[in-house]
């Protein structure tokens, strides 16, 4: 398991919901960083996958226009240890499927001109209908 360091915004936006008595919204932790609410999220969110966070949606009675606010708890100062992805094992293209063989009939085809000649032979020769 690899050890993560947290950046300086990680740092500055956990030192501030850990200093709140409340759990603060996307929007007040981005007035204090300074920065737009869809960057703030990003960090916000990396330190909810890391285990630094936890976040929540809570509606606001006195406000029915906004649906919902992100609230943010703090959890710890350490992120927790990311085990490593798992190495994928390349598989074959394609499967060989050799226990399942599809038998087919050898005049499987169409053969309206009579190219092989297996008509000529199962007739004799013989018209079906005498012309007059």
């Amino acid at each position: 398991m690899e050890e993560i360091k947290l950046t300086p915004l990680q740092l500055k936006a956990l030192k501030y919901v850990k200093k709140r008595a409340t759990a603060p919204t996307t929007t007040a932790i981005a007035l204090y960083m300074k920065m737009a609410k869809a960057n703030t999220h990003i960090v916000l969110t990396r330190l909810v996958r890391l285990g630094c966070l936890e976040s929540f949606l809570k509606k606001d009675a006195h406000r029915p226009h906004i649906v919902a606010e992100r609230h943010y708890i703090f959890l710890s100062d350490t992120p927790k240890p990311q085990p490593k992805p798992f190495e994928k094992q390349e598989e074959p293209a394609v499967k060989k499927f050799s226990n399942t063989r599809v038998t087919v009939p050898k005049p499987f085809y169409s053969d309206p001109f009579n190219i092989t000649g297996v008509r000529d032979a199962n007739q004799n020769n013989k018209r079906k209908h005498k012309r007059a």
